[in-house]
């Protein structure tokens, strides 16, 4: 690293040097321990910096910009190239050229139409245009090809929740957020089976199955109360094998229940007859009365 600064000078043979300001106008002091400080006249020797002629009698004189280190940083800064009017630097020293320019610690880059810095490093209008087509990789300071991040490994200004969110979203979660946006199709295929059912609580036994299996669909149950409510022939042979179910013996006998006589149809139509058959029942009940009467 050496000569970043070169200026052409009106003549050869010359004493020159240059200073470097910051944005805030503050100079270089490389006295002691080198630190940018408020324009202090009594300290101008303290901030040239050496130009040399080179090659000799070239008119072009080169010098070293500070490298990068301790309060010396990448940036924009100001170079003013003085000639030394007499034995040491002084402020009166006549200035020959400021140039204004970007130092990244390898390039003093001088300002001009085509020189604009991205997150530290110097960039131009090329590769500005390539920037808005394909990206900018920051870790290189160029133009890359589109730069994806493929993880989120940290989360910062974290709303509530959010960051629990993405701990427990694993793959296969994440595959059913897919399905939301897949339509009714994908959300279908997604409807667990008795099988599926039992993965998801955990249970290796396929008896739960059978047990799902067992569970009365609504058809089945409204087969017995058909058998409950009707007293026809007709529902005994529809819903033969439930009125089987309902008699079937379970280790202390069978039943005997016949809908066409246990029926609630048939119990209320017995139960019509015996209103019917009022006029009867006091004719009896009339004749056991005269018949008590003769009793001496």
């Amino acid at each position: 690293m050496a000569n970043e600064i070169s200026h052409r000078h009106s003549a050869t043979g010359e004493t020159l040097y240059f200073t470097i300001r910051n944005t805030a106008r503050q100079m270089w002091n490389t006295a002691g321990t080198p630190n940018f400080e408020t324009l202090t006249v009594a300290n101008w020797g303290d901030y040239d910096v050496a130009l040399s002629e080179s090659p000799a009698s070239s008119y072009f004189f080169a010098g070293t910009f500070p490298a990068i280190s301790g309060n010396m940083i990448a940036g924009w800064y100001w170079v003013d190239v003085f000639k030394r009017a007499g034995g040491s630097p002084a402020i009166s020293d006549a200035l020959q050229a400021s140039y204004f320019g970007y130092w990244d610690g390898t390039t003093f880059k001088w300002w001009a139409d085509d020189t604009v810095a991205l997150a530290g490093g110097v960039q131009s209008a090329t590769d500005l245009k390539d920037f808005a087509d394909d990206g900018y990789d920051p870790s290189t300071h160029k133009v890359q090809g589109l730069v994806l991040a493929d993880t989120v490994t940290t989360l910062t200004n974290d709303p509530t929740g959010v960051g629990t969110l993405l701990t427990r979203l694993s793959s296969a979660r994440a595959g059913y957020l897919d399905n939301l946006s897949a339509g009714a199709v994908a959300l279908a295929s997604q409807i667990l089976d008795a099988a599926g059912i039992r993965s998801a609580v955990g249970l290796a036994n396929a008896n739960l199955d059978t047990q799902i299996g067992l569970v009365a669909t609504a058809s089945k149950l409204l087969k017995y109360f058909q058998l409950l409510l009707r007293k026809d022939a007709a529902i005994a042979t529809d819903n033969a094998t439930e009125l089987t179910a309902i008699n079937a013996n379970g280790g202390s006998g069978a039943g005997a229940f016949a809908n066409t006589t246990d029926s609630v149809e048939a119990i209320r139509d017995r139960n019509d007859e015996v209103k019917t058959d009022t006029a009867g029942v006091k004719l009896v009940t009339d004749k056991v009365d005269t018949i008590l009467e003769l009793i001496p």
